[in-house]
């Protein structure tokens, strides 16, 4: 696909997300249980007590997104008294959370946030928009929306994409700092442990036919000698 289609496609998304209205939720103890596997918390610093719904880009600049362009601007100014002057800082801020937005990009930060604010209806939405040309971050968002997909009880579904998500892991930081730990020294043990995180996600939304299916690829995958059979 020539680079004008893709960057075309993605200025698309980025419109999208700043006219998509956000959907209203109510974020509980039991949502941070079910993200704690994914050593994710709920985004409860959600400015949602207005007059008018907020859009996802308004939603997402008021709470995570602002924060990490915030930081990161920080970080490349050299000069700190421009930072108390908005007048001189307000295009580079912008330009760091266009960054964050920006689909064809290394970072993931927004499909993290859309999952954990409890945006999964429009989450699904904006992984349909990408799917069919984005390269980057493929496995990720497969992997954030087979997370939405379970907890709206859609298990089937989820579990084909967890499935379908776990080559990921070698390729894409979110999965590697999410789901893989530190002594995960060869690809079988990376693969097993991917999937016993999948299970136990499983197994908190109740699917305990799912985490058998996954349980039965994850001993498909393993070493003979991995502690966990």
């Amino acid at each position: 696909m020539p680079d004008t289609v893709v960057f075309m496609q993605a200025y698309y998304v980025v419109m999208w997300l700043c006219e998509q209205q956000a959907v209203p939720v109510s974020l509980s103890e039991d949502s941070a249980q079910r993200l704690a596997p994914l050593k994710l918390s709920p985004v409860f610093n959600l400015k949602t007590k207005h007059k008018h719904l907020m859009t996802l880009v308004q939603l997402f600049s008021s709470s995570t997104g602002g924060t990490q362009a915030h930081s990161a601007f920080a970080k490349s100014c050299p000069d700190e008294e421009m930072l108390a002057h908005w007048h001189h800082a307000l295009l580079d801020y912008v330009n760091q959370l266009g960054q964050l937005v920006w689909a064809v990009s290394g970072h993931f930060v927004l499909g993290e946030w859309l999952l954990a604010s409890g945006q999964h209806v429009l989450l699904q939405q904006y992984v349909r928009l990408l799917n069919p040309w984005c390269e980057w971050n493929n496995c990720s968002r497969n992997f954030v929306l087979a997370a939405a997909l379970l907890n709206n009880s859609e298990k089937y579904k989820a579990k084909d994409l967890f499935l379908k998500s776990s080559k990921g892991i070698f390729l894409e930081r979110f999965l590697a700092d999410r789901v893989l730990t530190s002594d995960d020294d060869n690809d079988a043990k990376a693969l097993v442990n991917y999937h016993l995180k999948v299970i136990q996600l499983f197994e908190l939304h109740g699917a305990r036919d799912c985490a058998i299916d996954v349980a039965r690829t994850a001993l498909s995958a393993a070493d003979s000698d991995d502690p966990h059979i």
